[in-house]
């Protein structure tokens, strides 16, 4: 008698869709520290593992552990985790890296200011947390308001006794930075709404000289195609006017624009002269 045969069946595979089931959380760390990170998977066939770095882009070898050494602010961000076989498209998870370093003052800006006159001083440090800004003056301090990663100090009706230099320190939990910035005076010319002056080169003239509305010897210079005027400092009437290099370089340059333009010099002529007999 025969012996029976045995009756084979064939294997079957089940295929398994690949699912993240393990991801390290969310983590702060301090700058110049390890990080490690973990992501684990399962499915059929066994998924592969990848990293990426999304802000700012970057691939990352393909292994369940992510290892970084000496991590900087430049590597903090999000980091995707993404679990791939030959099922359907990839089971993607990301996680948050956010890199705490101390603040650095990168830009310091300041301005001559006249007296009187509003000063704006202005510190921008970088810094994970934000920092906290503080400015100091000739050893007192001067309580302000956090704006983010910069600072706006303004300083009102500004007094001899508010000129030097002007600290700004940055300061959270990691540590600190100082930069310093002189706040100069600046010497303006004396501007006054005057009015039009007596006298111009003609209807259409930039520039025109004459007794404006502050008399006292005083000459008035206005560009009449913007309809800005200013006072030239005062000139005593004892003196000829030609003697006065204010006065000498308004008439040159009253002299070269009429020329420039093909105009007539002769009313110039005629006020310099009437000037210089004041």
């Amino acid at each position: 008698m025969a012996a029976a045969t045995k009756e084979r069946f064939p294997e079957i595979s089940i295929l398994q869709i690949k699912r993240i089931y393990d991801i390290s959380a969310d983590i702060t760390v301090n700058e110049g520290s390890n990080v490690s990170l973990i992501c684990t998977a399962s499915g059929k066939p066994e998924p592969s593992i990848s990293w990426r770095h999304i802000t700012p882009s970057g691939e990352y070898d393909s292994s369940e552990y992510l290892n970084i050494t000496g991590i900087t602010r430049d590597q903090s961000g999000d980091y995707e985790c993404s679990a791939l076989n030959d099922i359907a498209f990839p089971d993607t998870k990301t996680v948050r890296v956010t890199v705490n370093f101390a603040p650095s003052i990168h830009e310091m800006k300041s301005h001559g200011v006249g007296l009187g006159r509003t000063a704006l001083l202005r510190c921008e440090a970088a810094a994970v947390p934000v920092p906290i800004f503080e400015w100091i003056i000739k050893g007192q301090g001067i309580d302000i308001k956090n704006l983010s990663s910069r600072s706006v100090l303004t300083v009102n009706n500004m007094t001899e006794d508010r000129y030097g230099n002007y600290t700004c320190v940055a300061t959270n939990k990691i540590g600190s930075a100082n930069a310093s910035v002189p706040l100069i005076r600046k010497y303006l010319p004396p501007v006054l709404t005057c009015g039009l002056p007596e006298w111009r080169i003609d209807s259409a003239g930039l520039i025109g000289v004459g007794g404006g509305g502050g008399g006292g010897g005083r000459v008035c210079v206005v560009d009449v195609s913007r309809g800005a005027c200013a006072f030239v400092p005062f000139i005593p009437c004892s003196l000829s006017c030609l003697r006065s290099l204010d006065c000498l370089i308004v008439f040159i340059r009253m002299a070269v624009m009429s020329h420039s333009k093909g105009r007539s010099t002769t009313n110039l002529l005629h006020t310099l002269t009437s000037l210089t007999h004041c």
